[in-house]
């Protein structure tokens, strides 16, 4: 009986040692740091990163509706301005289907140049002299990595948008940029961001036989922002597999067969 209690209390450590996954929840509410509404007045934000399916959400509401877009850069916690080669941006275009518009809403993503501007789709490097070749990542004109996106003018008179994507291949990819360690659009127990609302935002992406196909050609309006470093989060923890579990039982089983 002794030593099936001691093989019980190993296995409970052996599970407990495994590292869990977490879901990050990030909340920020107006009036909780300063920000400039010129590009659309930012009432709240609510964004999400799971560690385990990759899974980046951000959702927005303006208390009006002059937004056409945005772009948005996330870091681990510093703030992402001036930081190049590590971070990803994104690109979100509705300006062809808020105010009655037919046309799509087009999420295009690029390694970070760093810039305090929306450059990123020209210059890929902007610590190094002249124009660098963008880091393009994905366009959801061909690609399949957005899972939702939405603009929804509410009856308030506000407008929220939307943005579910699959970061996996954001975080997998490797954008010419050079820098340090790639984050994608990954945060955790801190989050930084670089925020910038546009109104009357202008757009045009090259066409077929371009070599940027599908991706920006030019991106300009009036835009806002929000600057942000170190905003703590919350999670919860992302149950493991069965194998995985499994594989941690197993561990301790074999560690208390050596003991033995």
């Amino acid at each position: 009986m002794k030593t099936r209690l001691i093989a019980v209390a190993v296995l409970a450590a052996a599970g407990t040692a495994v590292a869990q996954p977490k879901e990050y929840t990030f909340n920020w509410n107006f009036g909780d740091t300063s920000h400039n509404d010129r590009g659309g007045r930012i009432d709240s934000i609510t964004s999400t990163y799971n560690e385990k399916t990759e899974r980046f959400t951000w959702d927005v509401t303006f208390s009006d509706q002059i937004t056409d877009g945005y772009t948005l850069v996330v870091s681990p916690g510093d703030n992402p301005k001036g930081i190049t080669g590590e971070l990803a941006m994104i690109y979100l275009d509705a300006s062809e289907f808020v105010d009655g518009g037919s046309g799509d809403i087009v999420t295009s993503v690029y390694g970070y140049n760093g810039q305090n501007g929306a450059t990123s789709h020209i210059d890929g490097d902007a610590s190094t002299p002249g124009t660098q070749t963008p880091g393009r990542i994905q366009t959801s004109i061909y690609d399949s990595f957005v899972n939702g996106v939405s603009v929804v003018d509410n009856v308030d008179g506000s407008r929220t948008f939307s943005l579910d994507i699959d970061a996996s291949v954001i975080q997998d990819a490797f954008p010419p940029p050079p820098g340090g360690d790639w984050t994608g659009v990954a945060f955790g127990e801190e989050i930084g961001v670089w925020f910038h609302p546009f109104k009357n935002l202008d757009t045009t992406y090259f066409g077929a036989g371009d070599a940027g196909d599908g991706f920006l050609n030019t991106w300009s309006g009036r835009d806002g922002w929000l600057d942000l470093r170190d905003q703590g989060t919350s999670f919860v923890i992302v149950p493991l597999p069965t194998s995985a579990a499994l594989a941690a039982v197993g561990l301790g089983i074999v560690g208390l067969r050596r003991r033995r």
